[in-house]
């Protein structure tokens, strides 16, 4: 499964997408390993990528909902922390099987889906939300100035 990055993938907030662009292009270089044939020599590589990067992605969303209240932050927390389990899950797995096609090909999958639904449904309504508040701050200020 593809993870090219599409347009459609964009939430609208700059340091976010261009974020999202990242794990989706490392992702897309796993794809491209797996069908070379390489997908158990660069799935380490793949997991040393996502233990810092996803972390630093998750914390810079998790202050952005803090910024603006975001009334759904203990879910989206919730869904990153999930995420990050099941990572930690399938790291044990490289750690104890070494490292394979099948492995590869099962993480790919699994991060492919993930990344793809949460970015399309969850951080959406996250940049959703946050495009409503600078809406209201913004008229807020006309009112208070005009």
């Amino acid at each position: 499964m593809s993870v090219t990055w599409k347009s459609s993938f964009s939430i609208g907030i700059l340091e976010i997408d261009s974020q999202h662009r990242e794990l989706f292009a490392n992702l897309d270089r796993l794809e491209e390993a797996l069908h070379a044939g390489k997908g158990g020599e660069k799935i380490i590589e793949t997991f040393r990528f996502l233990d810092n990067y996803v972390r630093r992605h998750f914390r810079a969303e998790e202050e952005l909902q803090q910024l603006y209240s975001y009334p759904h932050l203990a879910m989206h927390f919730a869904e990153h922390m999930s995420f990050i389990t099941r990572l930690s899950e399938l790291e044990s797995r490289l750690t104890s099987e070494g490292p394979s096609e099948r492995l590869a090909a099962h993480t790919n999958s699994f991060l492919t889906q993930w990344l793809i639904s949460h970015v399309t449904t969850l951080d959406k309504q996250l940049s959703g939300y946050i495009d409503e508040a600078r809406t209201r701050q913004w008229e807020q200020w006309l009112v208070s100035h005009f």
